[in-house]
């Protein structure tokens, strides 16, 4: 977990000195550099250098050196920007989320939420397999995402999206979850056009069996 001291001032951990060292001592402190291009670049090496570790074990079994070799930056680089290799995978996290969002924002009224964000994946599997082994809730949360989309769409089409028909999505929500997860895992074989529309498929049909 992120430890913060006073002002913008970043706690190394204390296994990084290890238990007899002081934490409150002023070389444990290290102060975040201001937002500048060579900072954004840093830290987006770290994100990339944390990506192949997680190809093969989950974020908690990562060490600080793994990224730290892969970018070749040293320790102190690293806790400049962040606690932990868990700090750095949120992150990693929120900026595909924020962008998977803005493109749903986009496309949600023409009813192709769930295209989206397959073509998403799509064009940047590589990364959202990493994301998903070092957190398997990643591939949740963008389904979420788009069932939200795809409840605001049903509103505006007059579609009935209270009661049984947001129970029906919330489950199918859960389906959807481990198809595409699947899809993922199996380096996206299938189009993405073709795996939306199963999705929307398996959706529609069920819809429909509600409202009858």
């Amino acid at each position: 977990m992120r430890q913060l001291g006073q002002g913008n001032t970043l706690l190394r951990p204390n296994w990084v000195f290890g238990s007899h060292e002081d934490q409150s001592d002023v070389a444990c402190r290290i102060t975040r550099p201001p937002i500048t291009q060579r900072v954004r670049r840093t830290k987006r090496a770290i994100r990339d250098a944390l990506l192949r570790p997680i190809q093969e074990k989950p974020v908690t079994r990562v060490t600080t050196t793994e990224p730290c070799a892969e970018a070749d930056i040293n320790r102190n680089t690293f806790y400049a920007h962040y606690a932990t290799p868990e700090d750095v995978l949120a992150e990693v996290e929120k900026e595909f989320l924020e962008d998977l969002a803005l493109l749903l924002e986009d496309t949600y009224e023409e009813g192709k939420a769930t295209l989206s964000m397959c073509r998403a994946i799509d064009t940047s599997r590589e990364r959202w397999r990493a994301i998903w082994n070092g957190n398997p809730e990643i591939i949740s949360k963008a389904v979420d995402l788009c069932c939200e989309r795809t409840l605001e769409h049903w509103d505006s089409e007059g579609i009935p999206s209270k009661g049984e028909g947001k129970l029906f999505l919330r489950f199918i929500t859960r389906g959807a979850t481990g198809l595409v997860g699947d899809w993922l895992d199996e380096g996206c074989r299938v189009p993405p056009e073709q795996m939306s529309a199963t999705i929307d498929r398996f959706v529609n049909e069920g819809r429909s069996a509600i409202n009858h």
